[in-house]
């Protein structure tokens, strides 16, 4: 339902204070670390334990068979090269995807805000005219049709297009195009995007919620 999509969407997004660089360098550093993909950090640690066991238990036997040593480098090298790619991959291409992100994210932040906003204010101006409270938390679909049952669908919304109201096709259709449009301008951030916020995103997008809901406006 799209009360749930938008509330979770609501969940996804974290809330920042409003200095954009100290944002950047506070989100940076857990961003930072919580984005590290798990199989390469098992990787690494596979890599360190299996070294330490090479350097300071392996090393103190003496070599069984002629080639065991070698083989032992080539091991060492390979165990080694694991680790310094790695580390590579962290400082130089893993932090700059961090800091590219930390820096886009006040502004996904804000977008993802308004779309969320948008639906709540529409809630509370939709619950005013049929004098209930709904809550985006606790909506259900039956209350939702229900208080649009009590409102003409030509009177006078809380809306002005240029100097006079718009009715209640005009009111939706307007909040319509408006969240579709900064829903489009947060996925032409996709690589930025959490995984988790996108589909939530792409389901608000492609919702007919309120298209299905204006041939009930004012019915019985």
């Amino acid at each position: 339902m799209l009360s749930s999509k938008l509330e979770n969407t609501g969940d996804a997004i974290k809330i920042h204070g409003k200095d954009e660089s100290e944002q950047v360098e506070r989100n940076l550093i857990p961003l930072f670390i919580r984005t590290i993909p798990a199989a390469m950090n098992w990787l690494a640690l596979s890599s360190v334990i299996l070294l330490i066991l090479k350097i300071f238990i392996l090393n103190l036997f003496i070599e069984p068979i002629d080639g065991v040593y070698n083989l032992g480098l080539v091991a060492e090298g390979l165990l080694a090269s694991v680790l310094a790619s790695y580390v590579f991959y962290l400082m130089v291409v893993h932090l700059k995807e961090c800091r590219d992100k930390a820096m886009v994210y006040p502004h996904v932040t804000k977008w993802a805000k308004a779309v969320v906003g948008d639906c709540t204010g529409q809630l509370r101006e939709i619950g005013m005219v049929a004098n209930v409270t709904l809550n985006l938390s606790s909506l259900t679909e039956q209350q939702l049709e229900d208080a649009m049952k009590s409102i003409n669908p030509q009177s006078n919304a809380p809306l002005i297009l240029g100097t006079t109201y718009a009715n209640w096709y005009q009111y939706f259709q307007h909040h319509r195009n408006t969240s579709k449009q900064r829903i489009s301008g947060l996925l032409t951030q996709l690589i930025y995007l959490d995984a988790s916020l996108v589909p939530l995103l792409v389901d608000i997008n492609d919702c007919t919620h309120f298209s299905i809901r204006l041939l009930k406006i004012g019915s019985i």
